[in-house]
């Protein structure tokens, strides 16, 4: 949608109050307030409303928070976010399974579609019959009847997105809970994490993946 803006040979930012030559978009610095001219760098994360853009080639490109960027957590499916972590591209994977999805989807829709107008062919075609008011009834109301199986299928389709984009947000929370605590073991030193294993042996109720965590820390300081 903003792409004309980037294309010229200045560069508008700020609600057209500062004006840029197009060489100053993403060279790493941050030279406007709204950070409009770092959309594929991290130098205005920090400033709200600031954005990194994913290309994702082959997939769907999307923007995230600039404050994602090198944060350790794969976001975008190319890696791009991430300069130092070694992200494997899952974009053509990804792209694959949205274009199936949305084929599905306009397959169902087309088919719905063409249903309906078979009933309305075939009322057309009715229309000399001797029956033709209840006829016309009857086909009126298969047609309501397709209408609310489209709105079906156009309001599950929304409530998956829905839950895609939930599942994407627990995981990504997860991950930054379990970098939080690989971080806080890291500064233990062997005595404090000894203790800690002993007290995880005797809490039945620890988790095993915090378990496992305590113990890669712990051989690492044998």
């Amino acid at each position: 949608r903003d792409e004309p803006r980037y294309t010229g040979l200045r560069f508008t930012c700020d609600g057209g109050s500062r004006e840029l030559s197009v060489a100053a978009v993403n060279d790493d610095y941050c030279d406007c307030d709204d950070g409009s001219d770092e959309p594929g760098t991290a130098a205005c994360s920090g400033r709200a409303g600031t954005t990194f853009f994913c290309a994702n080639e082959q997939s769907v490109g999307r923007s995230i928070p600039a404050s994602q960027v090198n944060d350790g957590i794969c976001d975008c499916c190319d890696g791009s976010d991430e300069s130092a972590a070694s992200c494997s591209n899952r974009c053509v994977e990804e792209g694959k399974a949205i274009r199936a999805a949305l084929a599905k989807e306009n397959s169902e829709r087309a088919a719905g579609l063409a249903k309906k107008q078979e009933y309305i062919a075939a009322a057309a075609a009715s229309s000399s019959s001797s029956n033709e008011e209840a006829e016309l009834e009857k086909i009126l109301a298969d047609i309501q009847q397709v209408d609310a199986e489209i709105e079906s299928l156009n309001a599950q389709t929304e409530r998956l997105s829905a839950a895609l984009v939930e599942e994407t947000k627990s995981r990504e929370a997860q991950l930054r809970a379990r970098r939080a605590e690989a971080l806080q073991l890291a500064l233990l030193d062997r005595h404090d994490l000894e203790n800690l294993l002993i007290d995880l042996a005797v809490d039945t109720s620890s988790s095993a993946a915090l378990e496992r965590l305590v113990i890669e820390a712990f051989a690492a300081r044998a």
